[in-house]
């Protein structure tokens, strides 16, 4: 039996010799920071150890109570802008979906961000983990249907988790198919069988996994036919220099091998039985030596399955490990389109294998990926981002945005009509041939003092109609960072909400992708804060002309109304 201290010191020496990241993570390994004793309660014991965990920013490592879990609040929440969003309800009955919970234990929620930021592992909102703070919150203050509500928080037994592998027939054209985790070989081939004629005759099918907890990898291998259009193999996937990295310590070596032991005794194919059979011989070859690049010898081969002309995949923060490779191998088809937000963002170190402590288990991983593909920090990102917004809770808005692509274009094809405007844009110069008779005003003008600064600072407008409202209030550079920052003024004049995506930014023959970033959401007959687009261009690259690509979009559908692509010509005028 093991005693708290000495479980807290070989968690230590774990994270110091056998786990992936030793060398990556130092600068986070901090134990002396933490206390552990013998005296402590089973609650803080663990609460302790997690919170060291927190520090190395690495979803893989846990550690947990087999026998005390720790205190669930009934319920599931979401932040949005200033404010968290009750998403689910598994016990607490006083709140109800789409509770806005405005304060918890008495600190808005700006400064329990502020206060609890290791609990929640991200800066960017809707990727926060406030689910991880909610056990240590005893109070919360929250809105429904504009009245003000406080409520003292209560333990409830934590629902079993039950996988989910599902498959539904939404229309004649096209197949629905929920994975919750890739940890199971038999009910995935199961479903592939069972539906077989099927999948060979539907032309759509949507693959959910916007909650998905990992498993392993030759799981899903299944399904991988039906996403691409011709014969490819696994080296195909990757890029040629995206290697990885294995700590064949003694003690990850043991572990790993009972772990791989464990998943032979699962009903598996002859191909996936062989090469777990090949994995646990690699290990005992390289018993005890430490960390090496690993030479995988062994190369899949997926053949090209029934004839489904569009896949989409549904993605969030929620998915995660071998969910994430699903999305981050599968998305490079032609046919593929991932639709959502970004992924958990764990597959930087990887093959998760587990420490047992009786009571206590610590998991923690022995592989890594060559740092050059590292995306811990975002996640494997999707091809369109649809932001979480409330909205989420009344309707499948990731859903109802496929189902509309399934009746029209690929979203590469999904814009509306491009309306080039073009923009010309005042730079002022100045004859300094004849400074030498320039009046007091004149020199103020040319030195842009503070009290003309509101004369001549960039405002460029770029569209007034009757729908929308955009104008350039700013363009500055950020020297130390090579920024180049464009602030941005809208109007929505429409009676419903807008979502704007800036697609692509052109500029003297250099194309930047902003497809990828957040949407910035306009409600109905409504302006938005001045936001800010930037792209990586130094102070000193003169230009002379740029074009701005922008979508947008139905906030509520996420269906294109308009794209517009701003051509900006510089147009120089002598002033003096």
């Amino acid at each position: 039996m093991y005693t708290k201290t000495e479980i807290f010191n070989d968690i230590v020496s774990i994270l110091n010799k056998d786990y992936a990241g030793y060398e990556d993570k130092k600068k986070y390994n901090h134990p002396k920071r933490y206390t552990v004793t013998n005296n402590m309660d089973d609650e803080k014991f663990t609460q302790t150890i997690q919170e060291y965990l927190y520090d190395f920013k690495d979803g893989h490592l846990s550690f947990r109570n087999k026998k005390s879990n720790i205190p669930f609040r009934g319920f599931r929440v979401r932040r949005y802008e200033d404010a968290l969003y009750v998403t689910e309800i598994l016990g607490e009955q006083h709140l109800q979906v789409g509770d806005k919970i405005t304060a918890i234990n008495g600190d808005s929620i700006n400064l329990a961000a502020s206060r609890y930021s290791t609990y929640l592992q991200d800066d960017v909102y809707e990727r926060q983990t406030w689910n991880n703070l909610l056990p240590f919150v005893e109070h919360i203050e929250y809105e429904r249907d504009g009245e003000l509500y406080e409520l003292e928080l209560s333990q409830y037994n934590r629902p079993a988790y039950t996988p989910e592998y599902d498959l539904k027939q939404l229309d004649e054209n096209t197949v629905y198919i929920k994975l919750t985790d890739f940890g199971q070989s038999e009910p995935i081939q199961k479903m592939v069988e069972e539906h077989e004629a099927l999948l060979n005759s539907i032309q759509n099918i949507i693959f959910d996994v916007r909650v998905n907890y990992g498993g392993n990898d030759l799981f899903y291998f299944p399904l991988v036919g039906y996403t691409v259009n011709e014969t490819v193999r696994a080296s195909q996937i990757v890029q040629p220099d995206e290697a990885i990295y294995t700590n064949y310590t003694a003690n990850n070596c043991d572990l790993w091998t009972e772990s791989l032991s464990d998943y032979l005794k699962q009903p598996l194919d002859k191909a996936t039985r062989a090469f777990l059979e090949k994995e646990i011989e690699k290990f005992k070859t390289n018993y005890g030596i430490g960390m090496k690049k690993v030479e995988d010898n062994e190369d899949f081969v997926f053949e090209p399955k029934g004839n489904a002309q569009k896949v989409f995949i549904l993605s969030d923060v929620t998915c995660g490990s071998s969910g994430e490779t699903f999305i981050k191998n599968l998305k490079h088809s032609p046919k593929v389109k991932v639709i959502g937000r970004s992924t958990m963002g764990i597959l930087d170190y990887f093959n998760v294998t587990t420490k047992d402590y009786g009571n206590y288990v610590f998991g923690y991983s022995i592989s890594k990926m060559y740092e050059k593909y590292h995306n811990n920090a975002t996640g494997t990102l999707p091809h369109i981002h649809i932001p979480w917004t409330p909205q989420h809770l009344v309707a499948d808005v990731d859903l109802n945005y496929v189902l509309s692509l399934c009746e029209n274009a690929l979203p590469d094809e999904s814009f509306s009509p491009r309306e080039l405007i073009d923009v010309q844009m005042e730079m002022q110069t100045f004859d300094m041939s004849k400074s030498d008779t320039w009046t007091d005003e004149q020199w103020a003008i040319w030195r842009g003092d503070e009290y003309m600064y509101d004369e001549v600072g960039i405002k460029l407008l770029l569209l007034d109609d009757q729908d929308f409202f955009i104008k350039i209030m700013g363009i500055s550079h950020n020297e130390i960072t090579d920024a180049m920052n464009f602030n941005f003024d809208v109007v929505n004049k429409l009676n419903h909400p807008i979502a704007l995506q800036f697609v692509e930014w052109k500029i003297e023959g250099k194309t930047f992708d902003l497809s990828h970033e957040p949407f910035i959401i306009v409600d109905a007959n409504s302006d938005v804060p001045r936001f800010r687009k930037n792209i990586m261009r130094s102070y000193k690259d003169e230009w002379q002309h740029t074009a701005i690509t922008v979508n947008i979009l139905h906030a509520n559908t996420f269906v294109s109304i308009r794209t517009l692509q701003f051509n900006i010509q510089k147009v120089y005028i002598q002033i003096f």
